[in-house]
């Protein structure tokens, strides 16, 4: 396992009950809007220029949590993940006018309390977000 927590902020973007997610289909799970925190830029710059480089969007978050998170890379390396969590609201006229994903194969799409713990047609990592985002009304 790696000897170093790699640093990452990520939000939960609500638009009324649904959550703003992103992925890859192909790789069977989803991600939050966010990235790794760069040298010398706090959790909170990393999750606002993160999402503005994956939707064009300035938005308004706030800290909700730090989480542990781990996980296989595609070679069979584990990495360990610091999380700094985040959460906010986007104006609902965003529902639907998604922008297209800057990185190449990448889809960004709106997911429901339904796809995420019932159908499960939307499998979201780290699994320890889903309580946040019921928390914030995700129902």
């Amino acid at each position: 396992m790696a000897s170093h927590a790699y640093p990452s902020a990520r939000a939960i973007l609500m638009a009324g009950p649904v959550v703003l997610v992103s992925g890859r289909p192909d790789e069977g799970f989803w991600i939050l809007p966010g990235g790794g925190i760069e040298p010398g830029e706090t959790p909170l710059e990393a999750v606002r220029r993160e999402i503005w480089e994956e939707t064009g969007w300035k938005t308004t978050v706030h800290a909700l949590t730090v989480l542990p998170n781990v996980w296989m890379r595609a070679g069979g390396d584990w990495m360990r993940e610091t999380l700094h969590l985040y959460g906010g609201r986007i104006n609902p006229r965003h529902l639907t006018a998604l922008p297209p994903s800057p990185e190449a194969g990448t889809l960004l799409r709106w997911a429901s309390l339904d796809d995420l713990v019932t159908t499960r047609q939307v499998v979201l990592v780290p699994a320890a977000v889903v309580p946040w985002f019921i928390r914030m009304g995700g129902r």
